[in-house]
């Protein structure tokens, strides 16, 4: 009978139907609460001990946990754990990051294999191809996010992009509005931006705005929701032909996390809620509440916003004035007069 192995040095059996022994150790929980296992295997106890005692090693002294998973596969990952969470435009600015710069660069490089210099390697790269600091932050940023998932998912013990500085921007040349050039402004009532000066609010807080957001009597408007950009995904549940585009599914559907709370609007437009998720109380100006009283009248019983703060439609798809592309509607990349054509 074999010698029972003490407590905490793990497991080891062989695996007969494949010609292989195999090493379990545990380390520790996931975050919804199952047990986390690691595994060694090996044609021979003696190696298969060894490679048990070195995974012992590096979880006791924080080195690798996973030797196999490359930054491609923690892409597809991460992303697909983050479309349950994140608000639409930073889940589409974190897929466009990953396609365009993180995995071209660092796609096949394991992530246990990860060092400070392959960070740096990914910076010079994305200069290179003739963009700011904002670009090459923003990939930073993302590949930083990724890192800290494998961190929770138990695959390393050390997010090296926090080791690696973040390209800083040149000053911004902007400067405040004076006392005088606010009041003159706030005189004018126009509420598109006497709302932006009186509240801070952002851009797409203020075309969220509904006519049930504004107490014109009480001299007030509540903000609760911000206006988003959603892509779309596959609604079809598998029926549709392997390979076939988003754009081309018949049964596509707005791609939004269902954790979030959202209202539809048009197209691809929601609502959903500010990045405070807190409403806020902003008091509006005579002059203000004037436009906005005549502004009301004229799309009475209409209530999304648009640019024009007009209460009435939300706004077009962002391909075209006309409106979102049905699907297997084709875009050339041809320009006329400033915008892509489409054919059909």
């Amino acid at each position: 009978m074999p010698k029972r192995r003490d407590h905490g040095q793990g497991a080891l059996y062989e695996l007969k139907g494949r010609g292989l022994w195999r090493g379990v150790l545990d380390d520790g929980f996931t975050s919804d609460g199952r047990r986390r296992q690691r595994y060694v295997h090996a044609k021979s106890r003696e190696e298969c001990i060894r490679k048990l005692r070195q995974l012992m090693q590096e979880i006791a002294t924080g080195g690798a946990l996973d030797h196999h998973t490359r930054v491609t596969d923690l892409a597809d990952r991460w992303l697909q754990d983050a479309a349950g969470r994140l608000k639409p435009k930073t889940l589409q600015a974190h897929r466009s990051n990953v396609t365009t710069n993180v995995v071209p660069v660092l796609g096949k490089t394991v992530v246990s294999d990860l060092r400070p210099s392959h960070v740096r390697r990914l910076h010079v790269e994305v200069f290179s191809r003739g963009v700011g600091p904002a670009t090459v932050a923003a990939a930073h940023r993302t590949l930083s996010a990724m890192l800290s998932y494998a961190i929770d998912e138990g695959l390393i013990v050390r997010n090296v992009a926090e080791s690696v500085d973040i390209p800083r921007q040149a000053p911004s040349e902007r400067d405040s509005l004076t006392r005088t050039e606010a009041q003159a402004l706030l005189a004018l009532g126009e509420p598109r931006w006497s709302l932006a000066l009186l509240s801070g609010a952002r851009d797409g807080e203020i075309r969220a705005l509904r006519c049930s957001d504004v107490d014109l009597e009480a001299g007030r408007l509540t903000i609760s929701w911000t206006m988003a950009e959603a892509g779309y995904k596959h609604g079809c549940r598998g029926t549709c032909a392997k390979g076939r585009r988003i754009a081309d599914c018949a049964n596509r559907a707005i791609d939004v996390a269902a954790s979030l709370q959202t209202e539809p609007l048009e197209g691809r437009w929601v609502l959903v809620r500010p990045k405070a998720y807190k409403p806020r109380v902003v008091p509006l100006t005579p002059e203000t509440i004037a436009a906005l009283r005549d502004l009301i009248n004229h799309d009475r019983g209409l209530c999304s916003v648009c640019s024009r703060f007009t209460l009435g439609r939300a706004p077009a798809d962002r391909m075209s004035p006309s409106g979102p592309r049905a699907p297997g509607q084709r875009r050339t990349r041809r320009r006329r007069g400033g915008q892509f054509s489409r054919r059909r």
